[in-house]
């Protein structure tokens, strides 16, 4: 059995079960677990961005292990410049898949975000695709340009069908390696039924976009 379980907020009720199993993303601490670089897509990003310029950015992701990572990866990779995801420009919420449009619009109204004239962050990066295509799509509404007055960058690499914008820079995900990891980990498991518990963690991708900018810093 294959589980994609994502949000430890929410772990799954404990049943003692003979079938082997593999969890993606998240498992409990006695499972097989396969899951991709987060902090290290996140740092990706991150890096991408201070060497386009900016220099603050700002977050929109759920509450979750995943996303604190990828959180912690972006910081990481604005520091190298000496940029950085201040605490207040860091909206986390369990609700975000549904609000991520009311979410922005609070981000903005609380930071006194003006194009041409205010900018408490120049970029805004997103905890995955769908909410980076909601985002985009939000501040089109509001009369903002992406890139050129906000850059916005995704992640997985999963742009939604419906998303018209410019095209997305963000982190690929390994998600076909993710699926095979986890097939080939379970035959390991029924071979292997007492061995210690494994967590495979893979690499991501920079996806370079059109919805990522140069931003003018003055010296």
């Amino acid at each position: 059995m294959i589980v994609v379980w994502g949000d430890e907020h929410n772990p799954m009720p404990h049943a003692d079960c003979p079938v082997a199993a593999t969890f993606v993303f998240h498992g409990p601490s006695d499972a097989d677990v396969v899951d991709s670089n987060n902090f290290d897509g996140g740092y990706q990003l991150g890096t991408r961005l201070s060497g386009l310029g900016h220099r603050r950015a700002a977050y929109l992701g759920p509450k979750s292990r995943i996303s604190l990572e990828r959180l912690a990866g972006l910081r990481a990779g604005l520091s190298v410049d000496g940029g950085d995801c201040p605490l207040e420009l860091a909206v986390a919420s369990p609700g975000v898949f549904d609000d991520a449009g009311a979410l922005l619009d609070g981000l903005l109204e609380r930071s006194g975000f003006r194009a041409g004239t205010r900018r408490p962050f120049t970029a805004l990066m997103c905890y995955n695709d769908l909410i980076a295509a909601t985002v985009i799509t939000r501040l089109i509404g509001l009369g903002l340009r992406v890139p050129e007055d906000v850059s916005v960058v995704g992640f997985d690499s999963a742009t939604p069908t419906w998303y018209d914008g410019p095209a997305l820079t963000t982190c690929a995900a390994p998600l076909e390696e993710l699926g095979a990891e986890a097939a080939r980990m379970i035959y390991w498991r029924i071979e292997h039924p007492n061995a210690i518990r494994r967590k495979l963690v893979l690499a991501t991708e920079l996806v370079e976009g059109a919805s990522a900018g140069k931003e003018v810093v003055d010296q």
